[in-house]
């Protein structure tokens, strides 16, 4: 939920990988589809707040994408690589 909060009242995605978000989001169906094979209720539920948080983060990512950070942009300066 903190991830969710931030993206949605800064709208910057800067350190954000989607690839990664989306990897946890079939992880999490699976684990959903697994929980519900086996009926498991507690495993049920937690696995779909996981999948909708993750696709929630990755809807927003995509929604945002290219937003930096001010307060990096700042630390860094326009050109330098932040390397």
């Amino acid at each position: 939920m903190p991830q969710i909060v931030h993206l949605i009242r800064e709208r910057r995605t800067a350190g954000i990988s989607v690839l990664a978000f989306s990897v946890w989001c079939l992880a999490s169906l699976l684990f959903l589809i697994h929980a519900s094979i086996i009926g498991d209720a507690v495993f049920i539920s937690l696995q779909a707040v996981n999948f909708v948080a993750g696709g929630v983060i990755v809807w927003l990512s995509n929604r945002y994408e290219g937003e930096g950070c001010p307060f990096h942009r700042q630390v860094y300066g326009k050109g330098e690589s932040m390397v």
